[in-house]
């Protein structure tokens, strides 16, 4: 008689062989922020399929996060050459030009992300970050726009606006932005402390003790849970 579990053993065994299980798990040990175990995951993906642009993808995220931005960005060229209309490729590879610095690069990848998914909010947030880089206050300031509107409650988006319009001397509408950041999140300390800062420069000076205050009281709190 057949042993009933040879088939199932088999099954599990050609499982483990293929691409798509080593890509699944990469994902999980990425998750668990495990990147190099995750790297060696996609690393075996690629070898079972050189032409499996989200492993290439996948290890690109994860060498990102170990801090090899010049790596991450091979992995995804190689991902934009086989799947050339991917949106989350080129916005990552942004990213990952924007953490060299290399702002005018990650323009141009956020620019094609965009034009690929007009509703991709981060993209439109993070290239008004590299705008915002490149002192180009006002290009940020339009990007940020454009991401609140696809995503009206998210306090960096405001937060950063703020910064921008504060940057222009623009003191009241940076407040105003400051406001609703921490409305939508009361214990983002940053928004307080540059709260406090443009309180000063329209000589707010009590509103700005206070906002300094409860900035230094969050920060002290962040740092006793750490």
């Amino acid at each position: 008689m057949k042993n009933p579990f040879s088939y199932i053993i088999a099954l599990l065994s050609r499982k483990t062989k293929n691409a798509e299980f080593y890509n699944n798990r990469g994902i999980s040990k990425h998750k668990l922020k495990n990147y190099k175990g995750a790297i060696a995951d996609f690393n075996t993906a690629i070898e079972i399929n050189p032409e499996f642009a989200d492993a290439y993808y996948n290890r690109g995220n994860s060498k990102d996060k170990l801090g090899d931005f010049s790596g991450a960005i091979a992995d995804y060229n190689t991902a934009i050459e086989i799947n050339p209309k991917d949106a989350e490729s080129y916005y990552n590879r942004g990213t990952s030009k924007a953490m060299r610095e290399d702002f005018k690069e990650a323009l141009t990848d956020y620019d094609v992300a965009i034009e690929i998914n007009p509703k991709f909010a981060e993209a439109y947030y993070n290239r008004g970050i590299s705008k915002y880089n490149l002192r180009d206050y006002l290009g940020a300031i339009a990007d940020f726009n454009k991401a609140i509107e696809i995503v009206p409650k998210t306090a960096t988006v405001y937060y950063s606006r703020g910064i921008s319009k504060h940057n222009l001397g623009d003191y009241r509408a940076a407040i105003a932005d400051y406001n609703t950041a921490i409305e939508i999140n009361p214990e983002f300390a940053d928004a307080y402390y540059n709260r406090g800062h443009s309180k000063t420069y329209l000589k707010d000076y009590n509103g700005a003790v206070a906002d300094y205050n409860i900035s230094k009281k969050l920060y002290n709190r962040k740092q006793s849970t750490l």
